[in-house]
């Protein structure tokens, strides 16, 4: 058995939701940087881009929000990432589907937003 194809996959199951929100969040940043993000040459790009960042976001502040009611903690000084992490992995062992889902619709997005980038920055999207 090849060694890296088993890692490679070992990778790809181990991306947990926390960790692909993170890189969304940081190449939807990225993209929509005023005067370095590669969108930036498109407003409608770059708006619909920055409008996704935001309801991201939002997303998270509301699965912070009802990850805390679930499970308020006593340390004030946890975290936000780790409780929405305790929260994923709890979903994962309750609602093993679901947390696949969210995770598969995530990477999905990553991916998409990646081949835009790839095809904005080759020309293969016309600016205007």
């Amino acid at each position: 058995m090849d060694r890296t194809a088993s890692s490679s996959a070992d990778d790809v199951t181990m991306d947990t939701i926390v960790t692909i929100y993170d890189s969304l969040i940081k190449d939807l940043e990225g993209a929509v940087q005023e005067d370095s993000g590669w969108a930036s040459r498109d407003y409608d790009i770059a708006d619909s881009l920055y409008d996704a960042l935001l309801d991201l976001a939002h997303w998270m502040d509301s699965v912070a929000l009802i990850a805390n009611v679930e499970n308020p903690s006593k340390n004030s000084t946890t975290r936000r990432s780790d409780i929405v992490s305790k929260f994923f992995n709890q979903l994962g062992e309750k609602e093993s589907f679901l947390s696949g889902t969210i995770r598969f619709y995530l990477r999905e997005a990553l991916q998409n937003l990646q081949a835009l980038e790839l095809a904005f920055v080759n020309g293969l999207v016309n600016s205007r």
